[in-house]
């Protein structure tokens, strides 16, 4: 549906853009990402921002953040579900 890679895009989807559903989503949402991703902070800060998310950008971290950052990442899971709770 996107194509061969992220970077070719070339299947049914290609020219999509969704961000204008974010603000339907209307469940808690967590996005992360790392500084050496390919996601900017500043752009998943802004699509978190549009779903009424919360984000978290992991200094050094890439696509992997599970694997490079574990104990963070798992802290930062347990963190939002604790305040998913809340709500």
């Amino acid at each position: 549906m996107w194509g061969p890679s992220e970077f070719t895009q070339t299947g049914n989807l290609r020219g999509a853009d969704l961000t204008g559903t974010l603000s339907g989503l209307g469940i808690p949402t967590l996005w992360t990402s790392g500084t050496e991703d390919e996601v900017r902070p500043e752009t998943l800060r802004r699509f978190a921002a549009l779903a009424s998310g919360d984000a978290v950008v992991f200094e050094g971290g890439s696509h992997c953040l599970h694997l490079e950052q574990t104990a963070r990442y798992l802290a930062s899971i347990r963190d939002f579900l604790r305040n998913c709770a809340d709500v």
